[in-house]
């Protein structure tokens, strides 16, 4: 569910936004418009895998592709996300269709080596038309994240590791993903 801010949902319930995270198939797309979902998060994670392993894309980008019109067609808005980096992200980011790239995982394995701060420049600087999510579940990384551009908050413990997420979100106007799940991953 996509949150615009805490303070407007008990007044306004039309922020509320439901997003699948799909195949990139036509018959997925078209059971997420069954079900009322507004938007769908395309799963890359096939097409970077043979990115990485230098075996042909073509076929994989084109499915995406493909499912992305097709879904904006319509009425969905499109992300994609799964395993993304700074080369997936761009050859992605080659398809219209796409609002969103859900990166931040990535982003967050980067920044052990390279600070949370320089990621976040080095994703704006080569992409700076692009949006950046950030998944974490720590409001002093949420803070930093914002402070350095990132225009997505996606909270991976649906607010329940960190009581310092529900106010320091509560104070921004940037979007904000809150994830439910069910136990405690050991």
């Amino acid at each position: 569910i996509l949150i615009s801010t805490f303070s407007d949902i008990s007044t306004n319930s039309s922020l509320l936004s439901v997003t699948l995270f799909i195949e990139p198939k036509i018959s997925d797309i078209l059971i997420s418009k069954k079900l009322g979902a507004d938007c769908v998060e395309l799963h890359t994670g096939k097409y970077c895998n043979l990115f990485n392993k230098k075996k042909k894309i073509m076929n994989e980008f084109s499915r995406i592709k493909k499912s992305a019109f097709y879904a904006v067609k319509n009425s969905l808005d499109v992300h994609a996300g799964h395993g993304l980096t700074y080369k997936t992200a761009y050859q992605i980011s080659r398809i219209n269709s796409i609002s969103e790239f859900n990166i931040g995982h990535f982003i967050i394995a980067e920044s052990i080596f390279n600070s949370l701060e320089k990621t976040i420049i080095k994703f704006k600087q080569n992409y700076p038309k692009v949006p950046l999510s950030l998944d974490t579940r720590k409001s002093y990384v949420m803070s930093k994240g914002i402070q350095n551009g990132v225009n997505i908050i996606n909270d991976v413990s649906g607010l329940n590791f960190d009581d310092k997420s529900f106010n320091l979100i509560n104070s921004k106007t940037i979007p904000f993903i809150l994830h439910h799940m069910q136990g405690s991953p050991n």
